[in-house]
């Protein structure tokens, strides 16, 4: 989350220069450092998931904890998917484009209500259905938002994605 309220002002900062480059390197900077922190944390809370599930629920019935590492694991590997929503939103709230953000968050809301009842009830996966449900919805936002964050057309846009060179001065910034 700080990174990304970080990654937000660099690209405000930008975008008060009208400095179109700088507005995209610092898109993709913030994209990347935030994937490779939550990469980094999904590779922690993924390793230490039984005594971080232990020291949240310490001693519950075996039933329990089960589900609670059914949902847990799934969710902790889109922690990378959550952090290229989150700074895709960040990109668009800095260009004032909340409803952007406003609706693709509605939509994923529904979508998840829908994915719940499909994978929970209907196909009767419990804890495992709720996490793929959360899944799917992180997967589709990030697409969805990819897409939008690929056009041209908007202040907050990136070329090239793909194509990613490390500038550690961006990153002091928005880490600064």
């Amino acid at each position: 989350t700080a990174l990304v309220t970080g990654g937000s002002v660099v690209i405000s900062q930008a975008i008060g220069k009208g400095d179109q480059r700088g507005i995209s390197d610092a898109m993709k900077q913030l994209l990347y450092s935030a994937t490779g922190m939550a990469i980094l944390l999904t590779a922690v809370v993924v390793t230490f998931r039984s005594a971080l599930l232990n020291s949240l629920f310490g001693s519950v019935e075996a039933d329990v904890m089960w589900n609670a590492h059914r949902y847990f694991v799934p969710i902790a590997l889109t922690f990378p998917l959550l952090a290229i929503t989150e700074s895709v939103h960040a990109g668009f709230r800095a260009e004032g484009k909340t409803f952007i953000s406003l609706m693709v968050s509605l939509g994923s809301n529904i979508l998840n209500v829908i994915g719940n009842l499909i994978f929970v009830i209907a196909l009767d996966m419990g804890s495992l259905g709720a996490a793929l449900s959360t899944v799917c919805v992180r997967a589709i936002a990030v697409v969805v938002l990819l897409i939008l964050l690929h056009d041209k057309r908007r202040v907050v846009h990136v070329e090239r994605l793909l194509h990613y060179k490390p500038d550690f001065s961006a990153i002091r910034k928005i880490l600064h």
